[in-house]
């Protein structure tokens, strides 16, 4: 029975149910199992609380999550939730997607740290998402820095350590992301792919984000017409 319990249920929650629900201290890895359940179903994980289910309460996720330090670059903690993530292999696979977004101008205060942060112009944004499953999560962060061929193998490495390969990236075509294009070796009529860096038997293939193209033809129509068998649209 109890190795049956071991494929739904962590140690310490084995553990409750044994002791007839008594209460026990929650570690990391029951923490990062709740999170998982909550996200998927806020609702979903109050009525199985309710029920018994030997879970932390949500006042418990919420203090744990308030204690957790999100700084710029790799999210190690969102990782190490995304490694507790119940998933076959395959549901794994997955494209990274690379983003710049600009950001109000202002002062930020931090209340914990009680910190007051200079104004920042841009936040540069790296995205996994499945390839075959539907899902997202971002793991990189990072403010008026562009995204270089160093720090992408970094995230790349990191995410086939906790066994989610990536099989493709994407980006549009501004001038840093054509610039770490060539970085990469990446020639727009001669190769598309370049070598995983944990695996030398991989190939990462890039992309064009399809949404900027889009927008792209779509301004150039706004703002002079397009030529298509020499008519004029």
């Amino acid at each position: 029975m109890e190795t049956s319990l071991r494929n739904i249920f962590t140690e310490t929650q084995i553990k409750i149910l044994k002791s007839g629900g008594k209460r026990s201290t929650f570690n990391a890895t029951d923490m990062s199992a709740a999170i998982c359940l909550h996200s998927v179903g806020p609702r979903t994980y109050k009525h199985l609380y309710e029920k018994g289910f030997p879970l932390p309460s949500r006042a418990t996720i919420f203090r744990w999550l308030a204690d957790v330090k999100i700084n710029a670059g790799t999210l190690d903690v969102v990782m190490d939730l995304m490694e507790n993530e119940e998933m076959c292999q395959v549901d794994k696979l997955c494209v990274l997607s690379i983003d710049k977004m600009q950001l109000a101008t202002g002062f930020e205060y931090n209340d914990s740290d009680d910190d007051l942060s200079e104004p920042d112009n841009y936040v540069q944004l790296a995205t996994v998402q499945g390839l075959k499953k539907s899902w997202k999560q971002p793991v990189y962060f990072g403010f008026n820095s562009r995204m270089d061929a160093d720090t992408l193998n970094a995230i790349i490495m990191k995410l086939h350590k906790i066994n989610y390969p990536v099989v493709a990236i994407v980006s549009d075509l501004s001038a840093d992301n054509q610039s770490l294009w060539r970085e990469l070796g990446i020639s727009e009529t001669n190769k598309s792919w370049f070598i995983h860096p944990a695996d030398d038997q991989l190939k990462i293939f890039v992309f064009s984000d399809i949404t900027h193209l889009m927008k792209l033809v779509h301004n150039h129509y706004i703002d002079v017409g397009l030529n298509i068998n020499g008519h004029k649209l």
